[in-house]
């Protein structure tokens, strides 16, 4: 099972099995990247994202906001192959 948590300029993971946890914190800086910044699609996924439902940093909403853009980009780059696959 893993999990991530938004945390500002980064997010925190765990994965974890039957015999196996570990855990880290990664920093990515996509609170604050542009578009053209972005390295791959998540981030590009995110910071896209991020533009239509964040308004600004002191929005009361704004961690939870971010949050969400995580969860939405994480999903759909999961799911990129069957969500972009050309229709036949």
């Amino acid at each position: 099972m893993s999990d991530e948590v938004r945390v500002g300029k980064g997010y925190r993971w765990t994965d974890s099995d039957r015999h196996l946890y570990s855990h880290g914190f990664t920093i990515d800086n996509l609170d604050t990247k542009s578009f053209d910044e972005g390295i791959n699609s998540f981030e590009k996924i995110f910071i896209t994202v991020r533009g239509v439902l964040v308004d600004n940093k002191e929005d009361d909403q704004y961690d939870k906001n971010l949050q969400l853009c995580h969860t939405i980009a994480r999903q759909i780059s999961i799911k990129e192959r069957k969500i972009f696959e050309r229709d036949k």
